[in-house]
């Protein structure tokens, strides 16, 4: 988690980066535990970033609008207020849900690899990508799904990125899970 937290944050600098990461291990080394949940993260990481700069764009192309259809004064600023709020709200979630799923699904691959250290796993053991496949569902996603490797090696996306498992990026809604090489049921 040290080492990647952070890593799919865009358009911040290494400061509010640096807080990011700071914030997320608090929240899965400690506060986690003791009911903070992914809302929490939110709320404090909102605290803590920018807008992103293609929100800014959204943002400033609805207070073109807003201009062009006659509303001015207070009534443009309460309404453009409000969606600069909404968008900076979305990227704060946007961040925290990734950051914890990365966190969990962390968590989850080294348990896999204790377990396999300690013999409870056959050495050739692989896991396998797990995409949520419908409408929204990403090209990396796509491209990973049913994908399988050893424990200990990386998916490598369609961009020849090197990633131990999900979130391949923001919003990503893919797990990954072990692959079973019998029939569990017949055991």
């Amino acid at each position: 988690i040290r080492t990647r937290a952070g890593d799919l944050i865009t358009d911040v600098d290494s400061t509010t980066r640096r807080a990011v990461v700071e914030m997320v291990k608090q929240y899965t080394e400690g506060n986690y535990a003791a009911g903070a949940n992914m809302a929490t993260l939110a709320r404090e990481i909102r605290s803590g970033i920018g807008m992103h700069p293609t929100h800014a764009k959204w943002w400033m192309n609805y207070r073109q609008r807003l201009i062009a259809e006659g509303m001015k004064g207070r009534n443009l600023t309460v309404a453009s207020e409000r969606y600069a709020k909404k968008l900076i709200n979305y990227r704060s979630r946007m961040i925290a849900r990734t950051e914890m799923a990365f966190a969990m699904e962390r968590g989850r691959a080294e348990s896999w690899l204790d377990a396999q250290n300690k013999q409870f796993l056959p050495p050739n053991q692989k896991k396998k990508w797990f995409a949520l496949l419908d409408a929204k569902t990403s090209k990396i996603c796509q491209a990973l799904n049913d994908t399988e490797v050893a424990l200990d090696e990386n998916f490598i996306t369609d961009d020849n990125r090197a990633v131990m498992g999900a979130p391949a990026h923001p919003f990503c809604r893919s797990v990954v899970i072990l692959v079973r090489d019998y029939d569990w049921r017949r055991a």
